[in-house]
């Protein structure tokens, strides 16, 4: 019983010392965006972009089962991301490509940029770690010709540490563990 409170409070320790290194975040863009609308946003008038988006969907091979985000968690994070309309997109967690794709193809026309971090390389033609949920190409063909997307193999947490980019979407969908997301939270919020 001991040796584990003494785990708890290393670790504790350990996460304090991490969150100490955080730099001020600023709440303000977070406080201006909690009165978004999402009726407006996810309104009609986004049906026609939603057709489109889906479609590519569709066309990479990402059915619902394949292991991405959900028809309805696209469906959302398109809506928002439309509604938003962000320079720069950080997405955590890669995995298939469902989310990225879904970035990528709402925000073509505008031109964002969108950076995406998974702990493995997701495109590695090697292994085809695509394949095992079978996605018949790889995330960085499956984006090919929308929206720029840059890939980066690194844990969430290294990344948002190290750094200097600012974003004006971070979707965090990689680690889902309580440890991880408690560190990420404070860390994109400082992007």
């Amino acid at each position: 019983m001991r040796y584990l409170r003494a785990q708890r409070l290393a670790a504790l320790a350990s996460e304090s010392w991490a969150l100490s290194r955080v730099r001020r975040v600023e709440v303000q863009d977070v406080r201006a965006r909690r009165d978004l609308d999402l009726a407006k946003a996810l309104s009609p008038a986004h049906d026609v972009l939603w057709g489109r988006v889906s479609a590519r969907i569709e066309e990479a091979g990402l059915r619902h089962n394949s292991g991405g985000i959900n028809p309805g968690d696209r469906r959302a994070l398109s809506a928002l991301a439309a509604h938003l309309q962000p320079e720069t997109v950080l997405e955590i967690g890669t995995h298939v490509g469902s989310s990225t794709v879904t970035l990528a193809a709402t925000l073509d026309d505008i031109g964002s940029n969108i950076t995406t971090v998974d702990i493995t390389d997701v495109n590695d033609i090697s292994v085809e770690p695509w394949k095992r949920y079978g996605v018949p190409c790889s995330p960085a063909e499956a984006v090919r010709g929308l929206a720029p997307v840059q890939f980066v193999v690194n844990s969430s947490l290294s990344y948002l540490a190290a750094t200097a980019e600012r974003y004006d979407l971070i979707f965090l969908d990689g680690d889902h563990s309580a440890a991880t997301v408690y560190h990420e939270l404070p860390l994109a919020l400082s992007r």
